[in-house]
């Protein structure tokens, strides 16, 4: 995404999005949303095309596409991480962009409030990504799941629970051979899928009366304890 990209002299790369796909859950990831710093408020015309919004419906309408274009068949569900502001320790002093690149606490506000997601009920585990052969326990506990809203606006609900269920799966298999869903975070995560698909567990968390928006011109972060009471959905 940018400026003049077929002009390599006069290319201006804004930013870049990165999506994944798994066929048979028919599920799609939002990875990552990245924008060049030069524009983190838009770009020097100010074209609102390149802030955080819009970039995320342009992956969730790109999946939606490539879905039907190379498969044939609509997507179930479009899903996105965050980091979990209870878990990470964000100083606003001294922000170490190796753990995240803004207060979690603000992008948790900011994807519930603006962008319409909603975190999905469970203490979601990220099986290890090394690769089937290179195995090293290396699962994540500290992130939140997330239901997009579709390009309709709307959150999918219809056999949710089953095609989360398939997602992780599909997602273990490919990564870690299924080992990561073998640990004790991992059961415990598809025991509270399996609870979703008897009815015995709410699938979306409710979301809560609105917090106190930060302020979007300033990507400050919490303290930890502070993040617990901003965040919505804790």
């Amino acid at each position: 995404m940018g400026e003049n990209l077929n002009d390599p002299e006069k290319a201006k790369v804004i930013g870049f999005e990165v999506t994944s796909y798994f066929p048979e859950s028919k599920a799609g990831l939002v990875n990552y949303v990245i924008k060049n710093e030069e524009y983190k408020k838009g770009n020097a015309n100010g074209n609102p095309n390149y802030q955080a919004l819009p970039m995320m419906e342009h992956a969730v309408a790109y999946l939606e596409e490539i879905t039907k274009q190379q498969f044939g068949s609509d997507i179930k569900v479009i899903l996105w991480e965050s980091n979990d502001p209870a878990k990470i320790q964000w100083n606003p002093q001294s922000p170490d962009l190796t753990v995240d690149v803004m207060a979690p606490a603000r992008r948790i506000q900011l994807v519930e409030e603006k962008f319409g997601f909603v975190r999905v009920n469970m203490d979601y585990v990220q099986g290890d990504i090394s690769g089937p052969d290179n195995y090293a326990k290396a699962e994540c506990s500290d992130l939140i799941l997330y239901i997009c809203k579709n390009s309709d606006g709307k959150i999918p609900t219809d056999d949710l629970a089953q095609t989360l269920k398939a997602y992780l799966i599909e997602f273990n298999r490919h990564f870690n051979d299924g080992k990561s869903l073998k640990t004790s975070e991992g059961k415990q995560m598809m025991t509270q899928v399996e609870e979703m698909i008897h009815g015995e567990r709410p699938v979306l968390v409710e979301k809560p009366a609105p917090a106190r928006i930060i302020p979007s011109n300033t990507d400050i972060c919490l303290s930890e304890q502070s993040a617990k009471r901003a965040s919505v959905g804790r």
